[in-house]
């Protein structure tokens, strides 16, 4: 009783017609637990590993891709396996002749479902020579993509019609690969790293941080976003809806979004903690944001809401989110 009631006050929230017609997915970790959230209910994944967490949804059909990572620790090291569940049902990603992999997102065509994020080859006489490789999974098979240094990791992904767009980081550059090509993207600090893509027509978008600047690049060509704050700021994910472009990030210590390069401080609940905006997904009129706010939150067109957690110490943070109607 206690759920339905819960699900019944969060469709009234965000104002949807009925869970049938419409559904909001959320993953992310609770207390160490990989959990997504379908309508404000929160659902545990069966996992293995000291600690787990759920990073991206996508739907194919009537199958629910959920990615996350397990973590372990052997001899006192840590180590990372990928992983997906589908429709619930845990599937262990190969690593190859890897010691570690992580997955940062997933996307799913018709029949394909392929995974992004980075490999790690560990140099066990001095850890400072350990090496991570871009890669990706498509339907469980894992291949490392073109980069130049030994230091990379892809960091999102899309599929448009029958292409296949990740961005990511190779040594100090930032890089999206379009189809497994790799193209460089501009900068104009030391470092840059590209954090989430999308497509719009014939546009191409990257957001990411050019040294401590939240940036986006359109078709190859570098834009500043805005900053309140004047310190470190950063663009996380991006979404294109009709003439809008939405892009997530933060601020300093404060979760913002840019709506046409116009930056938008979302509220938190204390100024005592730094908290970001990460996934995004627009529903007609409603824009949603998920992020972490000392704990895992949604915004609904501006407004805050916390996701449950277990007790009310637990840590729980948001990653990704979903609209499916």
């Amino acid at each position: 009783m206690k759920r339905a009631l819960l699900a019944a006050a969060f469709i009234s929230i965000i104002g949807l017609v009925s869970v049938s017609a419409q559904r909001v997915y959320v993953a992310g970790q609770d207390n160490g637990n990989a959990v997504y959230w379908i309508d404000g209910v929160r659902n545990t994944l069966s996992a293995k590993g000291y600690t787990s967490e759920a990073v991206g949804t996508t739907v194919s059909g009537s199958n629910i891709y959920i990615a996350g990572n397990e973590y372990y620790e052997d001899f006192d090291v840590e180590y990372c396996l990928p992983v997906y569940w589908l429709n619930g049902r845990r599937v262990e990603l190969p690593i190859g002749d890897f010691d570690s992999a992580t997955i940062n997102a997933i996307a799913s065509s018709g029949s394909d479902v392929i995974a992004a994020g980075y490999v790690e080859y560990w140099d066990w006489d001095d850890a400072d020579y350990d090496e991570f490789y871009a890669v990706y999974w498509r339907n469980g098979t894992l291949t490392e993509l073109d980069v130049r240094s030994d230091d990379s990791s892809a960091w999102d992904i899309l599929i448009s019609s029958s292409n296949v767009y990740i961005a990511g980081r190779d040594g100090s550059n930032a890089v999206y690969w379009l189809n497994g090509r790799r193209t460089e993207l501009p900068k104009t600090k030391n470092s840059a790293k590209a954090r989430g893509i999308t497509v719009s027509g014939q546009n191409v978008y990257v957001v990411g941080q050019d040294g401590n600047e939240a940036v986006y690049w359109l078709n190859g060509v570098r834009y500043a976003l805005p900053s309140a704050s004047g310190k470190e700021a950063a663009a996380d994910r991006i979404i294109v809806s009709g003439s809008n472009i939405y892009i997530t990030g933060f601020d300093d210590d404060v979760p913002v979004y840019w709506l046409n390069g116009r930056m938008t401080a979302l509220p938190k609940a204390s100024s005592d903690y730094k908290a970001w905006a990460s996934g995004i997904a627009v529903s007609g009129s409603n824009v949603y944001i998920a992020g972490n706010d000392n704990e895992a939150v949604f915004w609904l067109n501006g407004r805050r809401t916390a996701l449950p957690k277990i007790g009310v110490s637990g840590r729980s943070s948001a990653y990704h989110i979903l609209v499916v109607r």
